[in-house]
């Protein structure tokens, strides 16, 4: 298979490993300066590493069920993402 016919789960290109993502900087200096203004409380986050590696990690306070409803969502929504096909 020829590299330029591989395709995201959204259907973009496939970014190479260690190519900067530009929209995971903005969303995360977005989410800093939430955090600083005191607007954000609490964080749980899931992160995809360019070697092919997850982690985890969460900090503040965790908003009991509110969180776990969030998590779901997103849970859902990649799930969501995984089952469709690229068009």
């Amino acid at each position: 298979m020829s590299e330029e016919k591989v395709v995201s789960l959204n259907g973009g290109p496939v970014p190479l490993a260690g190519q900067v993502q530009q929209d995971v900087i903005d969303r995360l200096e977005g989410l800093l300066s939430c955090a600083r203004s005191g607007d954000l409380q609490g964080f749980a986050c899931i992160a995809y590493h360019a070697e092919d590696k997850c982690s985890r990690w969460r900090a503040g306070s965790q908003g009991g069920y509110a969180m776990l409803g969030a998590l779901k969502v997103l849970s859902d929504e990649m799930s969501d993402l995984i089952r469709e096909p690229a068009e």
